[in-house]
């Protein structure tokens, strides 16, 4: 059976290409933002631009889900046009359905994988599907198996808050918060939340580009920090002693490494993003 994929956003596309690899799928797709990348540097000559004509030659649709882009439930609506079942996998629990809702409009894949109960139990009271399976997040399993070798680093995951905010809403200020102040009510805090003698590396979101937070290195001069997005999360994880951030699917990987990791919010934000009950949640 043909296989067609899609994605868009970077943890969801982590989560799907290691679906695929773990199963050995030959699959053809369309992989649009960071997702592009991704699916290039593991697969190389199955990352391909065209959607229609191999979506319809294909027996099944898996897709990632997305926060805001539309690439993934673009392909659930043509299959379904088409009479091909779709697949969505769901990485994590929390705000699973506006991974379905565009403008009002709920657009469903004919069945879900998930990686929890909670995620289960979601799906169900959100839409009543009856369709869904618990399996492995055979991304995240791999971060349970990388090496711990701390380093006095603490690793900064960034979110692109505003530009999200912006490009999807057309509100800059559409969460309360921007990226820049959050990562600012960091460092400011630093000292009453981890040792001053530690090197700080700030990893920018793949929505970002690496010199965005270089003005940081000028405003926080007295502190060691290091804006590093070549270097594989894996890595950085490794060596991190402590990951900090506001709320994204690269925290939980850092939890699966057996990470201690804190979520930082202003205080007058009651939420954002991915709940998870082990992240530290501390406002300033």
């Amino acid at each position: 059976m043909k296989i067609f994929a899609a994605a868009n956003d970077a943890g969801g596309a982590e989560v799907l290409s290691e679906y695929l690899l773990f199963k050995r799928i030959k699959f053809s797709g369309v992989f649009t933002g960071p997702a592009h990348e991704i699916f290039r540097r593991k697969f190389c000559e199955n990352v391909i631009s065209s959607e229609v004509g191999e979506l319809r030659a294909s027996g099944e649709l898996i897709v990632a889900t997305s926060a805001n882009a539309m690439t993934e439930l673009n392909q659930i609506k043509i299959a379904r046009q088409n009479g091909i079942t779709s697949i969505a996998l769901i990485d994590g629990a929390g705000n699973i359905k506006n991974r379905f809702e565009r403008g009002g409009v709920i657009t469903l894949p004919d069945k879900f994988i998930v990686d929890s109960m909670e995620a289960k139990k979601e799906i169900e009271e959100c839409f009543g599907a009856k369709k869904i399976v618990v399996g492995e997040n055979y991304y995240l399993n791999k971060f349970k198996k990388i090496k711990n070798i701390s380093q006095n680093i603490v690793l900064y995951l960034s979110d692109p808050i505003s530009e999200h905010g912006l490009k999807y809403f057309n509100d800059p200020n559409y969460y309360g918060f921007s990226e820049y102040e959050a990562v600012e009510l960091f460092l400011e805090n630093y000292e009453k939340v981890i040792d001053k003698d530690h090197k700080i590396v700030i990893r920018p979101h793949p929505d970002e580009t690496e010199n965005k937070y270089s003005y940081l290195l000028t405003t926080f001069s007295h502190l060691q920090i290091d804006i590093d997005q070549k270097n594989s999360l894996e890595n950085q994880i490794s060596a991190a002693t402590l990951v900090i951030g506001c709320s994204n699917n690269a925290m939980i990987a850092a939890l699966m490494a057996k990470k201690r990791v804190i979520s930082i919010l202003p205080s007058r934000i009651n939420s954002y993003g991915i709940h998870h009950d082990k992240f530290e949640l501390i406002k300033f």
